[in-house]
């Protein structure tokens, strides 16, 4: 089966078997993965702005 490599959610590259994907370091850092401490309904609700009265007990 063939890779699908995304990059900046915008650009989209089908790899077939075999592909080969070299990344070279640039100027600015890049963060790959944020990681979060707290529970997803955490985040969910930081992200949208949702309330937490009536179904959350904080």
């Amino acid at each position: 089966h063939p890779a699908v490599l995304f990059c900046d959610g915008q650009r989209t590259f089908v790899l077939p078997p075999g592909a080969r994907v070299e990344i070279t370091a640039g100027s600015e850092p890049v963060r790959l993965v944020r990681l979060w401490d707290g529970p997803f309904t955490d985040r969910l609700v930081k992200k949208f702005g949702l309330p937490v009265q009536g179904w959350r007990s904080r």
